[in-house]
């Protein structure tokens, strides 16, 4: 979060950690309280941000009172396809390091914000765990990490040829990246909601990649972490480490921890 003063110059600079505490503060000549999310803080009410609807206790995770609407219905914003949505206190589907909410109601892609002209305006990256394929599946049938930006084809690291015991070996061959089956099996995928300027930078890297592609290599520079490379390039925080398609896509799902879970329990809020 950054703001300006009258003469540009940076006067508030901050990160947050997921949930919406403030991780490190670099300038702070301007106090003000609008903090995490541009949302307005309470500094007498231990803080709490003000979503609109409802106010966020960030330090526990979640919303102080359950989400409502305005026509009656069971479960109010609920994705049935989504479990976590089902949770009326939770804070962006207990996932904040994809999600982000913009009124109290509903994450961005959630029922009821699909109309939200914000939401329609941003933009998103989409990693996916693909069933191995061409040489990357070979007979031991590695899987497949591919990365596509607003919906675009999705592209991937490859070797640039069968190197035999080199899928195996920490051995680096030539690179292709290459775009992948249209008709391949998507087993598991994290859609990355960015800003129109990092998916611009993303879409650059990826398509100088398919013009002078990097090496393979099945340890240190593999198809995962080239997903990995295209959004710290295009700037993206919190980027994870992971040298596999399966882990990495967990990892930018944001899988529950065991304080998901507590934070899943709809205990009514104390006041």
């Amino acid at each position: 979060m950054m703001f300006d003063d009258q003469t540009g110059t940076v006067c508030y600079d901050a990160d947050y950690f997921p949930w919406g505490g403030e991780q490190y503060l670099y300038t702070n000549t301007c106090p003000q309280n609008y903090k995490f999310t541009d949302k307005e803080r309470d500094p007498v009410w231990n803080g709490a941000d003000y979503f609109g609807a409802r106010w966020l206790n960030w330090w526990m995770g979640r919303f102080f009172t359950p989400d409502w609407s305005a026509t009656p219905t069971a479960v109010p914003y609920a994705n049935f396809g989504n479990p976590q949505s089902l949770n009326l206190y939770s804070y962006v589907q207990n996932n904040p390091l994809t999600n982000r909410d913009l009124d109290g109601h509903a994450s961005c892609g959630q029922a009821g914000q699909m109309a939200n002209k914000e939401c329609l305006a941003q933009n998103t990256v989409t990693v996916e765990q693909v069933k191995g394929q061409g040489v990357n599946g070979g007979p031991l049938g590695f899987d497949h990490a591919a990365i596509s930006v607003n919906g675009q084809q999705a592209v991937g690291l490859e070797q640039k040829k069968d190197s035999g015991t080199a899928a195996v070996e920490d051995k680096t061959t030539p690179g292709a990246v290459k775009a992948v089956d249209p008709n391949r099996e998507v087993k598991d995928k994290a859609v990355i909601q960015v800003t129109p300027e990092q998916a611009a930078k993303i879409q650059t890297f990826l398509n100088n990649a398919k013009q002078n592609p990097p090496n393979y290599n099945l340890y240190h520079s593999n198809c995962a972490q080239f997903c990995e490379r295209a959004l710290n390039a295009g700037g993206v925080k919190n980027v994870p480490n992971d040298a596999t398609p399966h882990g990495l896509v967990e990892d930018l799902k944001g899988s529950p921890s065991m304080m998901d879970y507590i934070r899943m329990m709809p205990i009514p809020p104390i006041f």
